[in-house]
Order: C-alpha cells, then sequence, then structure tokens
C-alpha cells in the first residue's frame, strides 16, 4: 500500500493474545527524507503486531489497519500558507540530555518540546 500522506496518526495494537496498548504518536517527517521525488519511508510494526492508520480522504476520515505502511513524496501546495516558528533554546547529542535540558526549561516555566 502507497500512500501520500503530510501528517499522520500512526497507532500500533497488540495481537489478540495480550491487552491492546494502542499508544498514539505522531510523526513528523523532518530532516533529509524527501529531499529526492522518489524517497520513501516503510513503516513497519514489530512481529505479532498491526498499525492502524487514520487519514482524510476527500474530507472523510479513514481508518486502516495493515502490516505495512510506505509513505512517499508527493507535491501539494497548501490552501493556505502556513507559518511556524520556533525557538531553538539547546542543541544535544542524545535525547536523554536533551529531555534533560527540556525538563529544567519546564520547572522555569518555560514550554519545551523535544524535537
Amino acid at each position: 500500500m502507497v500512500m501520500a500522506v503530510g501528517f499522520l496518526a500512526v497507532i500500533p495494537s497488540r495481537g489478540l493474545a495480550q491487552a491492546p496498548l494502542n499508544p498514539e504518536i505522531q510523526i513528523g517527517l523532518v530532516q533529509r527524507f524527501g529531499e529526492e521525488r522518489d524517497d520513501q519511508l516503510v513503516l513497519t510494526p514489530l512481529n505479532g503486531d498491526t498499525l492502524t492508520v487514520t487519514f482524510e480522504t476527500g474530507g472523510q476520515p479513514q481508518t486502516i489497519t495493515t502490516q505495512e505502511l510506505t509513505l512517499a513524496v508527493g507535491a501539494n501546495p497548501l490552501p493556505q500558507p502556513v507559518l511556524q516558528e520556533w525557538v531553538v533554546l539547546s542543541s544535544h547529542r542524545s535525547f536523554e540530555s536533551a529531555e534533560e535540558s527540556a525538563n529544567q526549561w519546564i520547572a522555569k516555566g518555560i514550554a519545551a518540546e523535544v524535537a
């Protein structure tokens, strides 16, 4: 299955033998994915799991469950320009040190996100 999407909610779920965890993750594709027109990203669950994907087609919500999801690059103009700005508070080599720094900013009352 090949789908071109800009934003996607992927919900991994456990097999029938275990109680489902069903965490919802939001995926933002950044950095070098999409530099080439034929770039693809294949998402697969752990053995025994499935991916439940929710998206809109023609303004209607759709949900599918699959063993593999391939994301491909597509060029679509935005209906309205979108301005997004970030202030980078610090740069780190590991998630753990970035998370520690973010928690320090949050303790001071400043909203922080590890990205």
